[in-house]
């Protein structure tokens, strides 16, 4: 490894600092790396082209308004563009101009370095130059691969020393366990794995959640009970509209719009003594409905009261009552 490719590599792997990014929408995890999101193949393509756009201003082909934009969304790619990333570097890595190479290289190193997710830096490691014979910045991705079992390595000693399991190893009583005391990524890959789980425990730890001062937390965990609810199905939807938590009411509520059946359960919920969860309910109407809005416009009473019987007249009269 050259002094310069060590030092922008090991800056990078040893800087500790973690990625910006706005979180994607809770989703079932990607099977290769469990701490990523599963994307579509319409969203792959979408990060391919960011990428691609960036390594045409990298190296000058593409300037002014469109260029700074190009740099921009590049810029702002989170740990979800991982495995895109891995496959722009490897595109990078047989062109002639170094700069796209190094700077996405310095991108993923830092992303990779704050992941506690083994499986992620072995994809990295087994996919980072593979099929490219020959490169003038194979010493490039040598170091990131290098970098990966560095920092498995470094997973596996603290494990074999603390005794943490990765969070698929763990039981639905150590993750709630372990996110009330973890935080950062390391609480993020847990509360994904939790959302996998089915079951009252999971549930609540869920639910327990949704009530943590962290606002990105919360808002991971709202999406998660949403998610589970609704693979769960409509007998696990209509129970968790009457529960004693107001998140898992506003869960259920706007899970509940992918069964019609639930109108005359939503309904009662436009009263309901959190604003929060009233609003989802009149949310789930209106997409039940196809588009069509009877209220509330307003949270007193007299509107609450009225928006009620219209719902249950239109109800009414779909049913032919």
């Amino acid at each position: 490894m050259t002094p310069t490719l060590l030092t922008i590599v090991l800056a990078a792997f040893l800087s500790g600092d973690p990625p910006t990014s706005d979180d994607p929408p809770p989703r079932k995890p990607n099977p290769l790396a469990p701490s990523l999101p599963q994307l579509t193949s319409e969203e792959e393509d979408r990060l391919d082209n960011i990428i691609d756009r960036f390594m045409l201003f990298d190296t000058g082909q593409l300037k002014g308004e469109e260029g700074k934009k190009a740099r921009d969304d590049f810029d702002r790619l989170g740990p979800e563009a991982i495995p895109a990333l891995i496959r722009g570097i490897n595109r990078a890595a047989v062109m002639e101009n170094s700069c796209p190479t190094l700077v996405i290289a310095k991108k993923l190193a830092k992303m990779l370095i704050a992941s506690d997710d083994a499986e992620l830096l072995d994809f990295a490691h087994d996919n980072i130059g593979a099929g490219i014979g020959h490169s003038m910045h194979m010493a490039v991705l040598q170091d990131l691969r290098t970098g990966c079992m560095i920092r498995r390595n470094a997973l596996l000693r603290l494990a074999e020393r603390t005794g943490v399991k990765p969070p698929r190893q763990m039981t639905t009583a150590e993750l709630a366990d372990a996110m009330a005391r973890d935080s950062g990524n390391r609480l993020k890959m847990e509360l994904m794995e939790l959302g996998q789980r089915k079951g009252p425990d999971a549930m609540n730890g869920l639910i327990a959640a949704a009530g943590a001062k962290d606002e990105d937390v919360r808002k991971m965990a709202f999406g998660l009970m949403v998610s589970q609810m609704s693979t769960q199905g409509i007998e696990v939807v209509q129970k968790e509209l009457a529960d004693e938590h107001s998140d898992a009411r506003r869960a259920a509520a706007r899970a509940a719009a992918k069964f019609t059946s639930l109108v005359g359960d939503l309904i009662p919920l436009l009263s309901d003594a959190d604003a929060d969860v009233a609003a989802a309910a009149h949310q789930s109407l209106v997409k039940i409905s196809g588009g069509q809005d009877f209220g509330p416009t307003s949270m007193t009473k007299t509107e609450i009261d009225a928006a009620r019987k219209k719902w249950q007249a239109w109800w009414d009269k779909e049913h032919g009552q």
